[in-house]
């Protein structure tokens, strides 16, 4: 066997059979083979330091420094006999081997319990993680929801904004259509209205706005709406009348009197609603005929104006109607073609109003 092999097993053996002086050892006696063991036990297994032969021989040397440095050489013989002094050493050592063998075992222990309770520990850390990581995806997994419950509302809510925004184009356009039609209405009502009527509501409107009168509601054209097919019956009923300003009080119109005769700036006529009551007209109960009061749409603030301007007049079926209802009931009758039949009071005074008009005329050629 080769210097340096590797014996398997819990023991290792090295035998060396040769010749060797007294100098290099003990030696021992086994008929003609004379039989040198050195084991090194190790944890693993055995190293052989070195093995020659020699049959009546002499024995050959020994690599002691090897065995020297591993500190745990012992002489033994292959039959387990021992002889000589080196027994008893060998058996000291045994004893001693065997108390190292226990407190490594002993320790072995304590590094395995201490080993298994740091594995127990890791796995109660990596359970706990676990469970946070699931509460984590079960949260992530909630808002992943939410976000794309919200993503839709968004997309849904940024639709509606385009289609609000296209609308709000189209009011825009349409706005300023209504607009060029009003300035166009004002032109027309302008040139409708005569001279010094129109130059006192312009008159009015500057005079509250500067001196900050409150109070004034402007004219009766302006408070009032209507269905299309009575505008002719309203402004046959109504006449100048329609351009009288509704105020609060009797005081408000004497301030604003005083103003514009100061300014030059035209004729107003006021309608005082602390002034004013409204009518109570019996109306005859006929499908013929309606009154022109419950046709407009106004504040019910403004009724007793509105009262003693529309209150007396009834929109008939026809003339015939209209003339009927004028005699029996004494009441303004007009058609929704603006033919009028007048009681016969109102026939009289319009009637004086026309001679007095006629007369004037005639002292104005003479004249």
């Amino acid at each position: 066997m080769r210097r340096g092999a590797v014996v398997s097993g819990s023991t290792a053996v090295a035998m060396q059979r040769a010749s060797m002086s007294r100098e290099n050892g003990p030696e021992w006696g086994f008929g003609r083979e004379r039989i040198m063991v050195w084991m090194v036990e190790t944890q693993r297994g055995a190293t052989v330091s070195g093995l020659t032969t020699e049959r009546g021989g002499g024995f050959g040397s020994i690599e002691r420094p090897i065995l020297d440095r591993l500190n745990c050489a012992r002489c033994i013989c292959p039959s387990g006999s021992f002889k000589g002094p080196l027994a008893r050493s060998s058996q000291a050592d045994s004893t001693g081997e065997a108390g190292i063998l226990s407190q490594v075992e002993e320790k072995i222990k304590d590094e395995i319990q201490q080993i298994n309770a740091d594995v127990q520990v890791r796995d109660a850390h990596i359970e706990r993680r676990k469970t946070e990581m699931a509460a984590l995806e079960s949260l992530i997994s909630q808002y992943r929801e939410g976000f794309n419950q919200y993503k839709s509302q968004r997309d849904k809510l940024q639709d509606e904004r385009n289609s609000l925004w296209g609308k709000d184009i189209e009011l825009s356009h349409e706005i300023d259509g209504l607009q060029t039609e009003v300035v166009k209405a004002e032109k027309s009502l302008d040139h409708a209205t005569p001279g010094d009527i129109r130059r006192g509501l312009n008159s009015v409107k500057k005079i509250c706005r500067e001196y900050e009168i409150p109070g004034v509601f402007g004219p009766i054209i302006e408070l009032l709406d209507c269905d299309e097919k009575f505008f002719t019956a309203v402004e046959v009923t109504a006449g100048n009348s329609l351009f009288h300003v509704v105020v609060e009080t009797d005081e408000i119109s004497a301030q604003i009197i005083r103003h514009l005769n100061a300014l030059k700036g035209g004729r107003v006529t006021f309608i005082p609603l602390n002034r004013v009551k409204a009518l109570q007209i019996t109306y005859p109960q006929s499908s013929d005929v309606i009154p022109l009061l419950k046709k407009l749409k106004f504040s019910r603030d403004y009724t007793p104006a509105f009262s003693q301007v529309f209150g007396r007049t009834v929109v008939c079926r026809d003339l015939d109607v209209a003339t009927r209802v004028a005699r029996t009931d004494g009441l303004d009758c007009i058609t929704l073609e603006g033919f009028v039949a007048l009681c016969a009071i109102c026939s009289l005074v319009c009637m004086f109003v026309a001679c007095e008009s006629l007369l004037l005329c005639i002292v104005q050629v003479i004249k």
